[in-house]
């Protein structure tokens, strides 16, 4: 289903429910939810070699918010 709409560029709206629904049933979202939460931990780790200053806390801030932002989108128990 998901590469028949893919290709044919006809995704409806049930579609799109149906495919965030299987996703969480197989885990896709916290799997996916999880990989990006350990990239953005590797990530702030790195900014720790940088002494404390505006654009190191910004980047800081988007990364988090990158996490809860899609975690609204895409909540692990649907």
């Amino acid at each position: 289903m998901i590469k028949d709409r893919m290709e044919t560029r006809t995704l409806s709206t049930a579609d799109l429910e149906r495919i965030l629904f299987l996703m969480g049933e197989f885990g896709s979202i916290t799997y996916a939810m999880d990989r990006a939460k350990a990239y953005i931990a590797a990530a702030k780790h790195e900014l720790d070699q940088f002494d404390d200053s505006t654009p190191r806390r910004a980047l800081s801030v988007a990364a988090d918010y990158m996490i809860t932002a899609t975690g609204k989108c895409f909540p692990a128990n649907r």
